[in-house]
């Protein structure tokens, strides 16, 4: 509160030395004071109003199927459209994704199954295959 308070007393005192500077009526110089204070605010109002939100279209007509829904993922429906392409909100187990585009919205998909494999590997047995390789046979440099 008390930085507006401020910023409204230094465009007032500012005013005030401008006309005396420029030899400009009082009147004058409290209605330039008056713009300089609201301005900003009708440029910030307008910008808000100057855009429209992001069209969305059901993910079916972006994507197959498959891609929108499997075993491991769901994708949030509807799908907001960024330009010429989709943002896709992935839900799955391994969590939340969002990518932009068929094509990768495809690649995560491939990754999540990749993402699954991996969780099934027997750690141990990497441990004991790797160690049989440490200690398999030496070889001597002649």
């Amino acid at each position: 509160m008390f930085v507006h308070a401020s910023l409204v007393l230094a465009v007032i005192v500012g005013a005030f030395l401008a006309a005396k500077k420029f030899q400009v009526s009082t009147e004058l110089s409290m209605l330039l004071a008056a713009v300089a204070l609201v301005a900003p605010g009708l440029n910030a109002a307008h910008a808000k109003l100057a855009f429209e939100p992001a069209p969305t279209l059901p993910g079916s007509e972006l994507a197959p199927a498959a891609m929108l829904k499997g075993p491991l993922h769901t994708v949030a429906e509807p799908v907001s459209l960024d330009g010429y392409f989709g943002r896709f909100d992935i839900e799955s187990k391994f969590g939340k994704f969002s990518v932009l585009g068929v094509n990768m919205l495809g690649v995560r998909v491939h990754e999540l199954h990749a993402i699954e494999a991996l969780q099934k590997v027997d750690v141990d047995s990497i441990v004991e295959v790797a160690q049989a390789f440490e200690t398999g046979p030496q070889v001597r440099q002649v």
